[in-house]
């Protein structure tokens, strides 16, 4: 590990293997020293401006001037993932399109098991309003998806900059059946499927808001899986005409289970928590997720992650297992840098690069 003192407010910590480091310093003072054009990809868990338990840097959401430093480090195409909250989400959203992001989705990560904060006016007035609170329980955050706008079109900017898509393949969830087969419009055909899973959708789950959809949807079975000789009629009963297959397919899922089987993701537990005194600490196996959906295909230059706000370490820990080459945090709290630096260290012999 070694410091390098940038200036007077800043300070870097380096992994030995360079494969991760940390600004300790203000992200207003370190976005201006970063190289421009730099980074595939952001993601971050910044304030969300609700005073938590009376924390001043969660007095406001980063301003449209932090997503507008944030663009200049980006490639074109480059993704940002932003964690947020119900409340104040919708100013989050305004700033980092304000800034010139391209708002491409918002995914929920539904936990179901949250705690109402605010007050029980029938503690203080009495009987008459005894089943009146000023609060409903918090049980999903948002998670804004945005794009630095690509170089002309798709193709043309994945080319030139290697970045502008979503990791779909690594991130699909379910089943290891084959898919149904997809119609090509024009033609009267289906086409191959994959055995990978289903599509990740914009819904994450955690074990209790799972259980708790399982325990309302009950068991479902997907239709059994056969297999169709190229040239049988598909389709019937799915579609306005049958269709004829121009290969061998095989239609349905063959899987059964609860609706959540289809995204799933555990809150942080104990082990993650322990020595930890962030407030807000993401499970590690989200950020891996969401860190995997954003990483680009493997290449001779190093993949990198910008990590602003980067507290305890959780989005850079979960980036590295995802196979990301270089991830940079940025952080000013002191015991957050501390913790986020033994936890990496500690992570470097646990996470595993994907081939």
């Amino acid at each position: 590990m070694t410091n390098k003192r940038i200036s007077n407010r800043i300070t870097t910590h380096h992994s030995t293997d360079r494969s991760w480091a940390i600004h300790h310093g203000d992200i207003y003072n370190v976005l201006p020293t970063l190289p421009p054009v730099t980074f595939d990809g952001v993601f971050c868990d910044p304030p969300y401006g609700l005073n938590f338990m009376g924390h001043n840097w969660d007095g406001s959401v980063p301003p449209a001037t932090v997503f507008q430093g944030l663009l200049r480090l980006c490639k074109p195409g480059a993704y940002l993932l932003v964690f947020g909250a119900p409340k104040t989400f919708h100013r989050l959203a305004c700033n980092i399109e304000d800034a010139g992001w391209e708002i491409r989705d918002t995914l929920c990560w539904l936990y179901g098991d949250g705690f109402p904060k605010g007050k029980n006016i029938g503690q203080t007035l009495g009987e008459r309003w005894g089943n009146y609170h000023t609060l409903l329980k918090p049980a999903w955050e948002p998670i804004i998806l945005a794009m630095k706008p690509v170089d002309g079109t798709f193709v043309k900017n994945v080319t030139n900059y290697g970045c502008g898509g979503l990791n779909i393949g690594d991130c699909r969830i379910g089943t290891t059946c084959y898919t149904k087969r997809s119609h090509q419009a024009p033609s009267p055909m289906l086409a191959d499927g994959t055995d990978k899973g289903r599509h990740p959708a914009n819904l994450i789950l955690n074990e209790r808001a799972a259980a708790l959809l399982d325990e309302q949807y009950g068991t479902s079975r997907s239709r059994r899986s056969r297999r169709r000789k190229a040239g049988s009629n598909v389709g019937n009963g799915k579609t306005l005409n049958a269709f004829r297959s121009r290969m061998d397919v095989v239609e349905g899922y063959g899987d059964e289970g609860g609706a959540s089987r289809f995204f799933y993701c555990a809150k942080a537990n104990r082990k993650e928590r322990k020595g930890n005194a962030h407030p807000t600490v993401k499970p590690l196996a989200l950020c891996e997720y969401l860190a995997r959906l954003i990483i680009q295909p493997k290449r001779e230059t190093p993949r990198r992650l910008l990590v602003p706000f980067s507290g305890s370490g959780s989005e850079m820990i979960g980036a590295l297992s995802a196979g990301w080459d270089h991830v940079t945090g940025i952080e000013k709290d002191d015991q957050f840098v501390a913790t986020a630096r033994q936890r990496l260290f500690k992570a470097k012999d646990e996470y595993t690069r994907p081939a």
